[in-house]
């Protein structure tokens, strides 16, 4: 972590979800394992281990976990 970069290992099991919610950041997040569901405005893509999605700061979003998943979260902000 440094002031403007957060790297983050996400666990999300089985079932597990995060309701939609928005970054205050851009961020990216890579699927490291298992299947999650990710939606941002249209319908829900599945990601699985190799895929990867960049989001604009405030962008609405969620995820689902199919299977037993982990991702790689980065958030970065940039302090005016």
């Amino acid at each position: 972590k440094v002031v403007q970069l957060y790297v983050l290992c996400l666990l999300l099991f089985v079932v597990n979800a995060l309701i939609e919610h928005k970054a205050p950041g851009e961020i990216t997040l890579d699927c490291l394992e298992g299947l999650v569901w990710f939606q941002s405005g249209g319908a829900p893509q599945a990601m699985r281990a190799g895929d990867f999605v960049h989001l604009a700061a405030g962008a609405p979003h969620s995820l689902r976990a199919e299977e037993d998943a982990s991702l790689l979260l980065t958030l970065c902000l940039v302090r005016p």
